[in-house]
């Protein structure tokens, strides 16, 4: 779910999704569609997780809004003049959201090590398109 929230706001930026709707109106209530689709099953998710006793009783859509605040930070802009890398804002978003998310006697289950390889990835994916 990181890793499809981070592709996301990667490739999907204001400009671009501004031109699809003028440009192509039909495709972009199709995108639409599909993003409500979408964020119905992380609700979805974070309902589940919730009601398992894994997750922290918060609002799902304020989560999900909060993937939208990586889009200002992944700006090259931001980047320079914080000083940041973006392998540390990524890194720093993921462990964001896995203190936010997940009840203290969770976290122990989490296995970093995992992330790692994918924040990686992501991480030449975000450089590739910034610059």
């Amino acid at each position: 779910m990181f890793e499809q929230s981070v592709s996301l706001t990667i490739y999907f930026t204001e400009i671009f999704l501004k031109d699809l709707e003028t440009s192509y109106s039909d495709w972009y209530s199709r995108f639409n569609e599909g993003m409500q689709q979408w964020e119905e099953q992380i609700l979805a998710y974070y309902q589940e997780g919730i009601r398992r006793g894994l997750f922290h009783d918060l609002n799902g859509k304020v989560l999900i809004m909060q993937d939208e605040l990586l889009r200002g930070m992944l700006n090259v802009k931001y980047l320079m003049t914080n000083q940041l890398t973006v392998e540390q804002v990524l890194t720093d978003h993921y462990q964001l959201k896995k203190i936010q998310l997940f009840k203290p006697d969770k976290l122990s289950a989490i296995d970093d090590a995992l992330m790692r390889p994918r924040i990686e990835h992501l991480t030449h994916k975000v450089t590739s398109s910034l610059f």
